[in-house]
């Protein structure tokens, strides 16, 4: 639980992570999870995120880990990056994502080149040789970066052939991997670009990376068959990719020219397996073996939540674990609001409250307490709730959000006349 498996990482030292995307399938209403597991499948450890707005579409869906061990989570409400010590468990919060409009004649910087104007949906994250951190937005037709060290996330590229008609499962830029050379970025899309003839056949796409960090000339690789929804991607020595084919629950073997060699396993073989493939994400190479993310994204069945095994005959490429510069200021402090500021002992009172961060912005999903009384803001970081204070005198409330320092409120609390 909360089901819904996603990213998938492994260590050095074989320890193996994956994360919950329990944003429309698992227990959609339970914090996400991180979850280790040895390198022969035991439950190592289990990490429960904090800091989600559980009142919104929530999980996690990019993982990368780093030189020195730090994981990278990627979270959808608030559309943020985790960085996750798996030693001790802690959790900061290393960049921000923001909704942005789209291009128009009066707009034409800092904006999403889609047709249509959606909210985030941060998806898998790259660990770049410099420390910068690229993540997709399946919904915004963009990538971002985020600087080494963290920060605010700024759009990198966006382009309207990645755009996303009608939302989820039809999503735009998804799973991510930065190509054995260190050079270039792919990515999949599950929706065609407009016009194409069959906005059902997916994509993956090459993204170079240029010596000045701007983005290269974008360009298709492969181009999949109907509703085949492919999605992630892992490197072969040999030169091949394999891709996971999400809607079609398979895995397509791609040469190095954007052809498809083959694709396995066929539907009859594959329902003789228990669990069977079932919406496929992410892969990661072990060995001759690809670890397979099986979110059963369509299926919902909890019986199909697991990571896979599949052997693939020949080795793959490690993902880049470069050195990132730990986060270079001091995380932000709450800022905490209150209204009234002054209230009656003994009487149930209507408080409102409102967490802000260092930009003013309203920190979703922040914990604020009164006396035993315990509340979460919303994704505007407002709350309200109906307390009762039984004696008079000064008082307090305490905001806390994973990243952030507390933040305090004071008030009062009078005798009844």
């Amino acid at each position: 639980m909360p089901g819904a498996p996603e990213p998938v990482v492994i260590a050095p030292d074989g320890t193996v992570y994956t994360a919950t995307l329990n944003a429309q399938s698992g227990d959609t209403s339970a914090p996400s999870k991180v979850f280790a597991f040895t390198p022969d499948g035991k439950l190592k450890r289990t990490y429960a995120i904090t800091g989600q707005d559980l009142s919104q579409q929530h999980g996690l869906s990019g993982l990368a880990m780093d030189a020195d061990g730090f994981l990278y989570v990627g979270s959808l409400a608030p559309p943020e990056v985790y960085r996750l010590d798996p030693r001790t468990g802690q959790q900061t919060v290393y960049g921000t994502y923001r909704d942005v409009p789209v291009c128009s004649a009066t707009v034409t910087t800092d904006c999403s080149k889609a047709q249509q104007d959606m909210k985030p949906w941060p998806y898998y994250i790259v660990l770049a040789p410099d420390g910068s951190l690229y993540e997709t937005d399946s919904l915004q037709a963009l990538i971002w970066k985020v600087p080494p060290g963290g920060g605010k996330g700024q759009i990198w590229m966006t382009d309207d052939r990645l755009q996303s008609l009608i939302g989820p499962p039809a999503f735009g830029p998804s799973a991510m991997k930065l190509s054995p050379d260190h050079q270039t970025l792919y990515f999949t899309t599950i929706e065609g670009p407009t016009g194409d003839g069959d906005p059902s056949a997916g994509r993956i796409w090459k993204l170079p990376i240029q010596p000045d960090g701007k983005p290269g000339q974008l360009q298709e690789f492969y181009t999949a068959e109907s509703a085949d929804a492919p999605g992630g991607i892992g490197f072969a020595k040999s030169g091949d990719l394999y891709v996971t084919l999400s809607g079609s629950n398979a895995i397509a073997q791609v040469g190095p020219d954007g052809k498809e060699k083959g694709r396995f396993p066929d539907p009859v073989t594959n329902m003789t397996f228990t669990p069977p493939l079932d919406s496929t994400l992410d892969v990661a190479f072990r060995g001759n073996s690809l670890l397979v993310a099986n979110s059963a994204y369509l299926s919902n069945s909890a019986s199909s939540f697991a990571l896979l095994d599949v052997f693939v005959g020949e080795p793959g490429y490690d993902p880049l674990r470069p050195k990132v510069p730990a986060p270079a200021t001091a995380p932000t402090q709450l800022k905490l609001t209150v209204s009234p500021k002054k209230v009656v002992a003994g009487t149930r009172t209507r408080m409102r409250f409102h967490v802000t961060g260092e930009s003013g912005r309203g920190v979703g999903g922040a914990r604020i307490r009164v006396g035993r009384t315990h509340i979460r803001a919303d994704g505007n970081g407002r709350a309200n709730a109906f307390i009762v204070v039984h004696s008079p005198g000064a008082k307090r409330a305490t905001v806390r959000s994973n990243g952030f320092r507390p933040g305090h409120a004071n008030f009062k609390a009078v005798s009844a006349a």
